[in-house]
């Protein structure tokens, strides 16, 4: 999950949107939902000088959810 519009429209709802949010951040490895500022700094990161030896290889910016480790 990302604490984007959509996120927050999801988390709302929900029976109790506070747990379901709680829970969502629970699902990642670093125990809480991403930030969209997180996804742009990838993302600027891939169009900078900084990333001109990267090659056709994935980037997950997912927190560890793709990990398949929840938080404890």
């Amino acid at each position: 999950y990302i604490d984007t519009g959509m996120a927050q429209r999801y988390f709302e709802i929900q029976d109790d949107p506070a747990a379901a949010r709680v829970e969502a951040g629970r699902m990642h490895a670093l125990g809480r939902i991403g930030r969209p500022e997180e996804i742009a700094a990838m993302a600027l990161f891939l169009c900078s000088d900084e990333s001109g030896f990267c090659t056709a290889a994935p980037f997950v910016v997912d927190g560890g959810l793709s990990a398949g480790v929840p938080a404890s």
